[in-house]
């Protein structure tokens, strides 16, 4: 939905019959981005033991136009003592243990960045941010292939990466 609205002064008619009434005005469009989201999000799943190799990775391809944000969802299948997720030399290092059935949401989006929890068997979103390292960064998805690797320490857990392409007007 575009927000429209009048961008210039209402010309009103001076003949007796038109008095009153709007004869001509302007209206423009303005779009909150240069870029339009895709209609499909885009969803991958990934589980992985809390040991550290070079198998502990996901491959994500950023099918849009431009780089963009995403949701990582870490669940908890059993404690974690901690959570490290990077991409090239950015880093986002969740630095608090999490028991069986937390679900942690990490939001790269523009506007949007947040670390919250939703704690084992509760509906309630907590924010969390004090227990990210504060020289982490919320990295975006380059276009193309990803790679993010990540660390969990003394677990197991589940990942799905959420995200929505964008592409060039």
């Amino acid at each position: 939905m575009l927000e429209l609205y009048a961008d210039s002064g209402l010309e009103m008619s001076s003949a007796d019959h038109l008095k009153g009434k709007v004869q001509k005005f302007t209206l423009s469009a303005v779009a909150p981005s240069h870029l339009w989201k895709g209609t499909q999000r885009s969803q991958l799943f990934y589980s992985c033991a809390g040991v550290s190799t070079d198998k502990n990775a996901i491959k994500v391809t950023n099918v849009g136009d431009e780089s963009v944000g995403m949701v990582l969802k870490v669940l908890a299948v059993t404690k974690l003592d901690s959570v490290l997720l990077k991409i090239g030399n950015q880093i986002i290092s969740y630095e608090d243990s999490l028991v069986g059935g937390d679900l942690l949401f990490i939001d790269t989006r523009l506007g949007k960045k947040s670390v919250m929890l939703q704690k084992n068997g509760t509906e309630e979103l907590i924010s969390v941010m004090e227990r990210v390292n504060p020289s982490s960064q919320f990295f975006e998805l380059a276009t193309g292939e990803n790679r993010i690797d990540f660390n969990v320490v003394n677990g197991m857990t589940h990942i799905t990466v959420i995200y929505t392409p964008v592409y060039l007007r």
